[in-house]
């Protein structure tokens, strides 16, 4: 029967597998990669973590169905932010704090470009060109380190405008 997996992954964002609804050993309670607990449903609407695919005749094994890269950023049914997207965007927001070369103003809409940057949306390109304007402005280490968290938070779109291909 067609249908999703259900996906592993760590309060970090780390995922640990895309079947772990297969899998005949039980699934880890914690992240190998940073020791963070994992989960396999949405803490807001408690919905299963959609993994990847499985089509009519795909056998329900790591072999089986179309593979998930990363995890999701939001919820596909409540829509809201999972705990790895918050936190990103909350280390963000400190970064912009930090950033002393930029006014008062170029660091709010910092802050703003990065909710922007996360999906490709209608403020993807006017975010992606403040944040260059500001790593522009935040001189060569810090802009190092926001080219980091770019690569870390952007869509691909983003990243692209951004970081360039």
């Amino acid at each position: 029967m067609p249908g999703f997996e259900v996906q592993l992954v760590c309060a970090n964002g780390h995922l640990l597998n895309d079947w772990a609804q297969a899998q005949a050993a039980p699934n880890a309670k914690f992240c190998p990669e940073c020791g963070e607990g994992t989960l396999s449903r949405c803490p807001e609407c408690d919905t299963p973590l959609r993994g990847r695919f499985l089509p009519e005749g795909a056998e329900r094994e790591p072999d089986g169905g179309k593979r998930i890269a990363r995890a999701p950023r939001y919820c596909h049914e409540c829509g809201s932010p999972f705990p790895w997207t918050a936190e990103r965007l909350l280390a963000a927001d400190e970064l912009a704090a930090q950033l002393d070369d930029l006014s008062d103003e170029e660091r709010r809409l910092l802050r703003a470009a990065f909710r922007d940057i996360l999906t490709e949306n209608p403020r993807t390109e006017v975010a992606a060109l403040r944040i260059k304007r500001a790593a522009e402005h935040a001189g060569k280490g810090a802009s190092r380190i926001l080219f980091e968290v770019v690569e870390n938070l952007a869509s691909e779109t983003a990243k692209r405008l951004i970081l360039g291909p």
